[in-house]
């Protein structure tokens, strides 16, 4: 590769990584080409991409950005799967162990997560988490069972209360015939 396409090429790698703060790293070894389109098919369905890097371009790429404790990752065929758009970093770990699991092809080598680096067993737990969103809707389930318990507790009294004062103008219907015969 001449100096001038090898500059352009890490001028694009930089430019590419520069605003991303979350990425996984893996060995795409025994990948074939149908199961990479599929991959990075699946990817972007969630806004993640995948590339495949020359490692030599991507360590000077990151350090370039500041971030040379990623290029221990840099080391066989190397992948690198990182958001487009906003993604959470338990997305972007979720959608890659779920896919290495069902295909078992990839190895995670690591990431860079949430601003630190993250070894392979951490993506895996992290993969582990609920989304932000489940999260947040098991928080609003938590906030809101005492106030439908609440609900339920006086939707029964009044239900009592209801079935109560029914019966007590029944028994005055058929009391108010009776005093009317005397």
């Amino acid at each position: 590769m001449s100096k001038a396409i090898k500059s352009m090429a890490i001028a694009e790698l930089s430019e590419r990584y520069k605003n991303v703060s979350n990425y996984v790293f893996v060995d795409y070894k025994g990948l074939n080409a149908f199961q990479a389109t599929e991959f990075r098919n699946q990817l972007h369905k969630t806004g993640l991409r995948m590339n495949i890097i020359k490692n030599s371009n991507a360590q000077v790429a990151f350090e370039k950005l500041g971030q040379k404790e990623l290029v221990k990752f840099l080391d066989g065929p190397t992948a690198v799967i990182f958001p487009e758009k906003d993604v959470e970093s338990v997305t972007l770990a979720k959608e890659v162990v779920t896919w290495r699991t069902k295909n078992k092809v990839l190895k995670i080598k690591g990431g860079y997560l949430e601003g630190r680096i993250s070894s392979a067993e951490e993506v895996n737990l992290l993969a582990r988490i609920p989304s932000r969103a489940a999260l947040l809707g098991q928080l609003a389930g938590v906030f809101n069972a005492p106030l439908t318990n609440l609900a339920r507790a006086l939707k029964g009294t009044m239900q009592k209360m209801a079935v109560g004062l029914q019966a007590f103008v029944d028994k005055q219907a058929k009391e108010a015939p009776a005093e009317k015969k005397e």
